[in-house]
């Protein structure tokens, strides 16, 4: 998939500039942890890992758009419309569903699975648990991007149960993907310390 098809989509689901810019910053970290996973000899297609990385957010504003006075000022009418007409066409979907079935849609199956198995509890979701080193990469390098800015995981855990367990009653499915953050961490930090 060439860049200007992925701005294409940026375009058309009316991408707020702060997801544009978490989803680069996921890009980078993606693409440098992969550079170090092939130096240990790890097999890795850094081209479709680039791309799930710049698409993995793509639907986020449909499922937080009740949120939207989290994003930017400069949002504008077209902008509410498009997401409002996103919202209806694709309810109760997780964004990670609905960027898959665009992507299908488009023949791009890999990137579509990619891209499937990134939200916070697949790890522990049969089926949806990222397996391959490209799936495992993007589910772990959106974990250490708070925003636009990258953290630590433990950091960005922290976060999460601030702004979705705020009265810190944390649901056992969220502990239980939390754990398995922290293994893939521990799995990725083993490779790279041999």
């Amino acid at each position: 998939m060439e860049d200007s098809v992925i701005r294409n989509l940026w375009e058309e689901f009316h991408v707020p500039r702060n997801i544009r810019k978490h989803m680069e910053k996921v890009s980078d970290i993606s693409i440098r942890l992969g550079k170090k996973l092939i130096d240990r000899g790890i097999d890795i297609d850094l081209k479709r890992l680039r791309q799930a990385a710049l698409l993995h957010d793509l639907a986020k504003i449909v499922v937080c758009f009740d949120d939207i006075h989290k994003f930017e000022d400069n949002t504008k009418v077209e902008d509410i419309e498009v997401w409002n007409k996103l919202q209806t066409m694709y309810e109760g979907m997780k964004d990670s569903e609905i960027t898959a079935m665009v992507l299908r849609n488009l023949n791009e199956n890999h990137l579509a699975e990619i891209i499937r198995k990134h939200h916070f509890t697949s790890v522990i979701e049969e089926g949806n648990a990222p397996t391959t080193w490209e799936e495992k990469i993007l589910y772990y390098a959106d974990k250490l991007v708070m925003h636009d800015k990258e953290v630590t995981l433990r950091a960005r855990l922290r976060d999460l149960d601030k702004r979705y367990s705020p009265d810190g009653d944390v649901p056992d499915a969220v502990k239980e993907a939390k754990k398995k953050a922290r293994a893939l961490e521990k799995e990725i930090e083993t490779i790279l310390a041999h």
